[in-house]
């Protein structure tokens, strides 16, 4: 989800206005009469949960990366959680005095449904529309500094003769300036070639007539994830028997690049690769997540954006997880 619409959800009437963002960003796609209808009454349900159970939250409405046909609405708090999911799916629960079929009706009109939530530490809640209707194996979040218009972060994937490549750019500060550093970077990465450290190289070229930025750029292939990173972008592989922090060396790509230089770690059928500007703070631990890493890619990247976002920058977090 790239630079979403973002609703502050603090009353009743910010239900509406969710419903009719939502709505006019499906119709603003091409999907259909029938599939925006659905979209009206998920996001009208998913806003009110927030309401009624937690007071406040963020309703984020965007395309989904992967497609222009597909539109995702993320609702997310920091209230009481949920203690017992299964429970809270079935119709006639309610713990609010209400006829408790919120969460069921999402989960039947969405064609996509994912819900995680932690007792104490708040919900998050996926819906998507159009596609396959399958989890999504790699995903993001990223939201331009409040107030601004235009996102200085950025990032990118793709995949060549079975390699996957993702990258994540800041744009040195925010606004205007870090947004035409993140552009220009993302379409260097796209049509560049070669393993990361070649990438790299060219991006810092691309980024010359910028004010440059914080780059970092993995590639996975067979049982190898090549790294090559500068500045403050964190990326972290994590697998069944270790989490590793990639090395990203100083400088800034487009001004002050010393080297590009290539690390190597491990990769695997079971590793998931977490990659986030320093819009995202730096000290959160999957531990305290149980069961975080089986959801889809999205949901994965929007729990932790909305735990550990900073708010006084561009945010973003990328989840590539290895294919089964």
């Amino acid at each position: 989800m790239r630079d979403p619409i973002v609703v502050d959800i603090t009353d009743n009437s910010s239900v509406g206005e969710v419903r009719r963002l939502a709505t006019a960003s499906g119709r603003r796609i091409g999907l259909p009469d029938e599939v925006t209808e659905r979209i009206a009454l998920v996001a009208t349900e998913m806003a009110t949960n927030v309401v009624k159970h937690a007071s406040e939250g963020l309703f984020l409405i965007g395309k989904d990366d992967g497609a222009g046909d597909k539109l995702e609405l993320l609702a997310l708090d920091n209230g009481p959680g949920i203690v017992d999911l299964a429970r809270a799916m079935t119709d006639g629960h309610s713990t609010s005095g209400t006829p408790g079929t919120g969460l069921g009706a999402v989960s039947r009109h969405a064609g996509f449904f994912q819900i995680y939530s932690r007792p104490k530490h708040g919900t998050a809640v996926l819906s998507r529309f159009g596609g396959s209707g399958t989890a999504a194996r790699e995903g993001a979040v990223s939201v331009p500094f409040h107030g601004e218009e235009v996102n200085g972060d950025g990032w990118g994937a793709k995949a060549v003769n079975g390699t996957r490549s993702v990258m994540v750019v800041d744009g040195l500060g925010h606004g205007q300036s870090a947004h035409e550093a993140a552009v220009a970077a993302c379409t260097a990465f796209k049509n560049a070639k070669g393993h990361p450290t070649d990438v790299m190289t060219t991006v810092h070229d691309a980024l010359r007539p910028t004010r440059g930025a914080a780059v970092a750029i993995s590639e996975m292939s067979g049982n190898t994830l090549r790294f090559c990173g500068v500045g403050n972008i964190s990326a972290t592989i994590i697998d069944a028997t270790a989490r590793r922090s990639a090395v990203s060396l100083h400088g800034i790509v487009g001004h002050q690049m010393r080297e590009a230089r290539e690390f190597t770690y491990p990769w695997s059928s079971d590793s998931t690769l977490i990659m986030h500007s320093d819009g995202i703070g730096t000290r959160w631990d999957l531990d305290a997540y149980p069961g975080l890493l089986g959801r889809d890619a999205v949901l994965i990247a929007a729990v932790l954006w909305k735990d550990h976002r900073r708010h006084n920058d561009d945010s973003t977090v990328v989840v590539s997880q290895a294919a089964p």
